[in-house]
C-alpha cells in the first residue's frame, strides 16, 4: 500500500517507490510540480524532494534520544570527516574550541570573542590558499 508524509521543507517520504514512479499518471505532475524522487545516502529509503531544497539525506528520525535525522547525522559526519582529512580545519576547530572555553569562563569578553572569530577566518582562508605555513598558522590561531 502506497503511503506519502509530507514534512516540512516541501519534502515528503514514499513508502514504496516502484509502485508509486511507475504510475504514469503521477511521474509527470511530479516532474511539472519540480518534485525530484531521491534515494537517501544514510538509509536507503526514497522521498521526494521539492526542487528549493537539495539534499541527498531526508529527515527521517534514525534516533529518538536525542531526536536525530538523517540529515542531522550526514551533517555531523560530514564535518568530522572534514576535522580528519584537513589539518587547517582541525587546528581552526581546536582554537575555536579553546576560545569558547575562555569565553564560557568570562575570561573573554563577547566582542573578544567575535573579533577573534573574524581574525581566525582569515588566517584559516590564508592558510587554506597557501599564504600561510602549516606552523605559523598554528602558532597565529592560538594567539
Amino acid at each position: 500500500m502506497l503511503q506519502i508524509r509530507y514534512y516540512e521543507d516541501s519534502e515528503f517520504e514514499v513508502d514504496d517507490y516502484n509502485e508509486y514512479f511507475v504510475n504514469a499518471e503521477c511521474t509527470p505532475v511530479l516532474y511539472e510540480e519540480k518534485f525530484i524522487p531521491v534515494r537517501c545516502k544514510n538509509c536507503g529509503r526514497w522521498f521526494i524532494m521539492k526542487n528549493t531544497t537539495f539534499s541527498h539525506f531526508c529527515k527521517r528520525l534514525i534516533s529518538s534520544n536525542p531526536p536525530k535525522t538523517c540529515r542531522d547525522h550526514a551533517m555531523s559526519h560530514n564535518f568530522k570527516e572534514k576535522l580528519k582529512s584537513d589539518p587547517i580545519w582541525e587546528i581552526y576547530n581546536r582554537g575555536y574550541k579553546q576560545h569558547y572555553a575562555r569565553f564560557m569562563k568570562g575570561k573573554m569578553t563577547k566582542a573578544e570573542f567575535s573579533e577573534w572569530g573574524e581574525y581566525a577566518i582569515e588566517l584559516r582562508t590564508k592558510a587554506a590558499d597557501g599564504e600561510l605555513e602549516l606552523e605559523e598558522y598554528q602558532r597565529l590561531i592560538r594567539i
